[in-house]
């Protein structure tokens, strides 16, 4: 019996936990490393895999790598994801910079739902002329599109899908819609505010 007892202490050895986190520290050092070389390239797919693969090494990662996780979303146009990022480099430090991008992120984007039948169309009143949000865009339309499901930030603007019209303001509440059954109908109506 005690050497059942010898066996599972093993497994809850300090000095082997302490192992494994400087094996995953060491890792996400090297992954935020390469994340900083392909930056400077703007090679931004890369940039995404290896700063997926530095969060799942479990160790903490830098502002500035969480930084550069953020504007990686943002070439994608995955403006929640960019502001999920933004949130965990502020946490590890409180950069002023940062906040003034949060703030915006708080101000002109909404959490958007939109439930549509595949390949219905989003479209948006007046193309934004910045490319980070021409990007949001674009991801927008596309998955809509693709999948019949948006979940994500958009930027202010007035936007349509099918009948639906709805406007995104400064503050904007959140937006819902199951647009399935009205699109077909064209009995959309816009969202009031609460």
């Amino acid at each position: 019996m005690w050497m059942v007892w010898v066996i599972l202490g093993l497994g809850c050895n300090p000095a082997v936990a302490g192992s494994a986190d400087r094996e995953a520290q060491a890792e996400a050092y090297r992954l935020s490393e390469e994340v900083d070389r392909l930056v400077k390239k703007g090679a931004w797919s890369g940039v995404e895999r290896l700063y997926i693969s530095a969060v799942k090494t479990g160790a903490p990662l830098s502002h500035d790598t969480h930084i550069s996780g953020a504007r990686s979303s943002m070439q994608r146009g995955d403006a929640r994801s960019a502001r999920s990022r933004l949130l965990a480099a502020y946490e590890v430090e409180r950069d002023p910079a940062t906040l003034e991008w949060l703030t915006t992120y708080s101000r002109q984007y909404t959490q958007v739902t939109l439930r549509a039948d595949a390949g219905a169309e989003l479209q948006v009143e007046r193309r934004h002329f910045d490319q980070e949000r021409a990007r949001v865009v674009d991801r927008a339309v596309e998955l809509l599109k693709t999948t019949g499901q948006f979940d994500g930030l958009l930027p202010m603007g007035r936007y349509r899908v099918g009948a639906f019209w709805f406007t995104i303001k400064e503050d904007n509440e959140d937006i819902k819609a199951d647009l399935r059954a009205c699109i077909k109908t064209a009995s959309c109506v816009e969202p009031s505010p609460p």
